[in-house]
């Protein structure tokens, strides 16, 4: 018995100090959820090198996160620019999309598997599609009766 007392107060003392150090974690969670970011987490490069801070390229990153429901998210940011209307355009390795600036609406999509040919056009670029092949186009003929 004298033994025990002295031990159920040590594991007493270390239980508490347990709890504490939980509520402690989950408040500093409930803070950092309402803080916000000040700027969009840094676009890594291709070659995985450590680049100085470049925001078009982290809000490009960060568009792509969240476009579609990120199911985009795995392909390769080739660039994001906002466009002087409210709409932005995003390329990646695979998809080239004219969207709405803020809501992130598709506006516009295609592979780029599809593109032939991109030129800029005053402040504009101009995309020219490749033709169809003789299957597409015989498909489409069929279908359309």
């Amino acid at each position: 018995e004298g033994m025990l007392k002295p031990t159920a107060g040590m594991l007493d003392s270390m239980s508490r100090s347990s709890m504490g150090i939980a509520n402690a974690v989950a408040g500093a969670g409930e803070l950092l959820q309402f803080a916000g970011r000040v700027r969009p987490p840094r676009s890594m490069s291709r070659d995985g090198l450590l680049r100085v801070y470049d925001l078009e390229a982290a809000r490009g990153r960060d568009v792509l996160l969240r476009y579609e429901g990120g199911k985009y998210r795995d392909e390769l940011l080739v660039c994001y620019f906002e466009l002087p209307s409210t709409d932005a355009l995003l390329l990646t390795d695979k998809h080239l999309a004219v969207m709405e600036g803020t809501t992130l609406e598709t506006r516009f999509k295609m592979k780029v598997c599809d593109i032939g040919a991109a030129a800029t056009r005053g402040s504009g670029v101009l995309v020219t599609l490749k033709p169809p092949s003789s299957s597409s186009s015989k498909y489409f003929t069929e279908a359309l009766g």
